[in-house]
């Protein structure tokens, strides 16, 4: 993968998880620097190091929201009239999920990693983002099914 495209993939899933431009550049900067420390723009980039940069983009968004438990949990929740008006209606309903909900939407139905791979950096056992992603889904169907976006 070309160095571009490399940036692109880490934005895009800065993105997906903060739904704030300035938010997900700082966040997928910080992730690029984090684990490539040094990046040859004339050479491709190894596809390992887009899951493991992908990787720490989830750990620094857990980190910043101060995600520690899901009983104990200090996070920004947006809601479908707060999010910005060019982001699609699944895009806007991920957004209100609390944050370790998004991460295990993005890590496994959107880029379609394994649940397994992000436990290090979630610290979260798998069986525990399993249920995570479990509760995302059926609170994405009920969002969904109230905005109208199913009949």
């Amino acid at each position: 993968m070309d160095v571009d495209a490399f940036f692109k993939k880490v934005y895009t899933a800065a993105f997906r998880l903060t739904g704030e431009e300035e938010s997900a550049c700082n966040i997928a900067m910080n992730a690029i620097e984090r684990t490539a420390k040094i990046i040859n723009i004339h050479k491709k980039v190894p596809s390992n190091m887009l899951k493991f940069t992908i990787k720490e983009v989830c750990k620094i968004f857990l980190e910043e929201h101060h995600v520690k438990t899901s009983d104990e949990v200090e996070y920004t929740l947006y809601t479908l009239e707060e999010t910005k008006n060019e982001l699609n209606e699944l895009q806007e309903a991920i957004l209100t999920l609390e944050p370790i909900k998004r991460v295990t939407i993005i890590w496994r139905d959107i880029l379609g990693f394994k649940l397994s791979e992000i436990i290090p950096s979630v610290n979260r056992t798998e069986k525990e983002l399993y249920q995570e992603l479990l509760s995302a889904h059926k609170q994405l169907k009920e969002k969904i099914y109230m905005a109208g976006m199913l009949n």
